[in-house]
């Protein structure tokens, strides 16, 4: 394990998780308050986030489209 590994706060953006991670190659991220360690955080968590996201947007892209009255 590292020593003093990157850490990032409760409130912290997904992106910056996302950058951090790419930037040092590391697949999951300890989220701390403090000193202390409350969670973390994986690769695959913020994938599955984004993905969650798009596929509300396209329920919604289609939903929109379904109820626009024919020309």
């Amino acid at each position: 394990m590292t020593r003093e590994p990157y850490t990032v706060g409760p409130r912290e953006e997904l992106e910056t998780c996302m950058m951090l991670m790419s930037q040092h190659g590391f697949r999951h991220l300890p989220i701390c308050d403090g000193k202390k360690l409350i969670g973390m955080v994986s690769l695959r968590d913020i994938m599955l986030h984004g993905l969650n996201e798009k596929d509300h947007e396209v329920r919604m892209m289609r939903a929109y489209i379904h109820s626009t009255p024919d020309m």
